[in-house]
């Protein structure tokens, strides 16, 4: 919960919290320790503290290995984490191997309009689009938003997460009116849903303000873009990565004035 809420140091303390009492009771080599050290790398994935997030996947992942078998739920669910430090990291062609091995483990699992294998066939449409295989991803991105719609219904927030992924796509491979569309249609899910100072809500600001400086509207670009920078500045500080691809963008505005 505090992790949905960008709660992040209290997040961290209590899923620390939680992994030493896990410990001490179920032993390091227990899933519940290694559920908790999932928990724990998302928070520090969320505030780039990569290095570390790495450590306690890759020990989750051999902890759900042994305990639960090499083609688990558990450990899909591990590997597509993994998979999306390694994308994070732009290190593509691990990634792309950890989460082709996930899926496989998901169709067999769950079948192919599960939400897991939404999540793994969302992330590795995420890789495809960083490697600008556009086709492929948004293929992909649909696949996932068919199947979040249908499960979580249009106002969700997994729902919104899918859209504004294919709004990027779009906005990729410059179909701007369509990458609009999804991306405005995201932003109010997010607003509704998450509040309107959550960073989920600043990235559809900042992917929808991407599209409008592209349509030649500036001024709403740049409101946008100042209102991400704001929520991210205040959830993470100035000095993330997150804050400053914001702020890259605005001054690439500014500069396309003059």
């Amino acid at each position: 919960m505090y992790a949905l809420t960008a709660k992040y140091s209290k997040a961290e303390s209590l899923y620390k919290q939680a992994l030493a009492i896990r410990t001490d009771v179920f032993g390091r080599d227990s899933a519940f320790v290694a559920a908790t050290l999932n928990d724990l790398a998302l928070v520090l994935v969320d505030v780039a503290r990569y290095d570390e997030a790495e450590k306690l996947y890759n020990e989750a992942l051999s902890i759900d290995e042994e305990a639960n078998g090499n083609n688990s739920a558990e450990v899909s669910a591990t590997l597509v984490n993994l998979g999306m430090l390694l994308y994070h990291q732009a290190r593509y062609g691990e990634s792309e191997k950890i989460f082709n091995r996930a899926l496989a483990i998901d169709q067999e699992i769950w079948g192919l309009d599960h939400p897991q294998t939404a999540v793994t066939l969302n992330n590795l449409a995420l890789l495809y689009s960083a490697q600008a295989r556009h086709p492929e991803a948004e293929n992909l991105y649909r696949r996932a938003l068919e199947i979040d719609e249908r499960v979580f219904g249009r106002l969700h927030p997994r729902t919104a997460n899918a859209l504004n992924n294919l709004g990027e796509s779009l906005r990729e491979q410059a179909k701007y009116t369509e990458a609009e569309k999804a991306l405005t249609e995201a932003l109010t899910i997010r607003e509704k849903s998450l509040g309107s100072k959550h960073p989920d809500t600043a990235h559809s600001l900042n992917d929808l303000a991407l599209v409008y400086s592209q349509l030649n509207k500036k001024e709403k670009a740049e409101k946008l873009f100042t209102q991400a920078l704001v929520i991210r500045e205040k959830s993470f500080g100035s000095k993330l990565p997150f804050v400053g691809t914001i702020k890259n963008n605005l001054a690439q505005l500014y500069l396309s004035q003059y």
